[in-house]
């Protein structure tokens, strides 16, 4: 599949991503070394397979890629873009960085479909 490259991580991220469970963060698990006040609910957030997605992102530092709910991985830009319900075929060009905020930048089609509709009906 196109846009579909696995992030390598480092064996220190995967132990600190095996760790969570479903829907937790890194504040679950102790946090981070020398980070104090910052509560970012999405730092090393695992999906949880029986809840909705949270927010799919354009950007955002180190552990905010969106998390695997089963592998110990950050999830892969087309699966970011399936979870913003960008079609199987759609490419996206560019770097994994520009193409990750080409999907956390865009209105989900199928949002943006069940907008337009509505405005039209008025």
């Amino acid at each position: 599949l196109k846009n579909n490259e696995i992030y390598e991580h480092s064996k220190k991220i995967v132990k600190r991503l095996q760790k969570l469970k479903y829907g937790q963060n890194v504040w679950n698990i102790n946090g981070l070394p020398n980070v104090k006040k910052a509560r970012m609910s999405n730092i090393y957030k695992k999906l949880d397979p029986s809840k909705p997605a949270y927010t799919v992102t354009g950007s955002g530092g180190g552990g905010t890629h969106m998390y695997h709910y089963k592998y110990p991985r950050a999830l892969t830009n087309r699966e970011r873009a399936c979870l913003q319900t960008f079609p199987i075929s759609y490419k996206f060009y560019g770097n994994k960085t520009s193409v990750r905020k080409q999907i956390g930048m865009a209105v989900p089609p199928l949002a943006a479909k069940a907008i337009f509709t509505n405005i039209l009906k008025c």
